[in-house]
């Protein structure tokens, strides 16, 4: 998300038709186009920690134990905040002629989304924890659905170039 931030601060990010012809090519257009920038939303570093971290939460729970609601909650707040910080600091890690903006608000709000949608839907997440039957059912399909056409709308934008005003 933060190298797209940056080639939009440069120009639209578009995919070019033509094959890449060596690796550097092949990094330059590597996140460009509407499928790209959708799959490039998904923040998977610090999702990945998440997933570890509720994985082994859940791994040590006993029959009859507490199944640490709090801790998953806290968890899941903690990695939100730590989406924003990862990608102000890979934005920031861009050179400072391709910035144009302080922040990249946009592309952070798209990946902040992402995870939260992704975050409450997987299983073992909190709120997949607290509920049961077909309250679990429901509530996945509207977080699922919610959470995509958000990000199909968002990601509209970041197909532009961006406002540096």
């Amino acid at each position: 998300m933060a190298t797209i931030a940056a080639q939009r601060d440069n120009s639209v990010p578009v995919r070019t038709k033509k094959k890449p012809k060596d690796a550097a090519e092949a990094a330059e257009t590597e996140q460009r186009g509407y499928i790209d920038l959708l799959v490039s939303a998904i923040p998977t570093e610090p999702l990945a920690l998440y997933t570890f971290l509720i994985a082994g939460i859940v791994a040590t729970i006993d029959t009859g134990e507490s199944p640490r609601l709090t801790l998953r909650w806290l968890i899941y707040g903690v990695t939100i905040a730590f989406i924003v910080l990862w990608l102000t600091a890979s934005y920031l890690r861009q050179p400072k002629a391709d910035r144009k903006r302080r922040l990249p608000w946009l592309e952070i709000a798209t990946a902040v989304i992402a995870f939260a949608a992704w975050g409450l839907v997987m299983p073992e997440s909190p709120l997949f924890a607290e509920l049961n039957g077909d309250d679990r059912v429901i509530s996945t399909l509207i977080i699922t659905a919610a959470g995509a056409a958000i990000v199909g709308l968002l990601t509209g934008s970041l197909k532009k170039p961006a406002s540096t005003s």
